[in-house]
């Protein structure tokens, strides 16, 4: 899936590890004032515990206006749903062997909010990472 426009945009894809592990591989590029940034990784897990995925699909039945998923790295996502119901997308993307991160965010349009979460829905589904075997602690409790 991919949100945002050519010139600020979040990327994250399925990509299965020798083995079967669940990885994603997350893209962001973000330009503004004729300056470009971008980060990739093709190793992130998603934080996908029974606690993560619940609070998703209350997220998206708009009983909660944000919602977070840690990612392996240091890194996470976090959707936050205004009055009009846009989603606004912050991430940071994160490796811990290069000590570099990348944050920023990207929006997706009211309209389109209902099948970007059925798409990030199947793709949370589709991980089997819980947050024992990386340690992450994050929440938005």
């Amino acid at each position: 899936m991919r949100i945002g426009r050519d010139d600020n945009f979040l990327s994250i894809e399925s990509c299965p590890l020798e083995g079967g592990y669940p990885a994603c591989r997350v893209e962001a590029l973000a330009t503004v004032s004729g300056r470009r940034f971008s980060a990739s990784h093709d190793r992130l897990m998603l934080e996908s515990s029974e606690q993560v995925k619940q609070r998703f699909a209350d997220f998206e039945a708009f009983k909660r206006e944000h919602f977070e998923v840690p990612l392996s790295e240091g890194g996470w996502l976090l959707f936050e749903r205004d009055a009009r119901g846009y989603i606004a997308l912050r991430y940071r993307i994160g490796g811990r062997k290069a000590s570099a991160a990348m944050e920023g965010a990207v929006v997706v349009e009211g309209q389109c909010a209902g099948s970007f979460c059925r798409e990030f829905g199947v793709l949370l589904s589709t991980q089997r990472f819980g947050c024992s075997p990386c340690g992450l602690s994050r929440s938005d409790e």
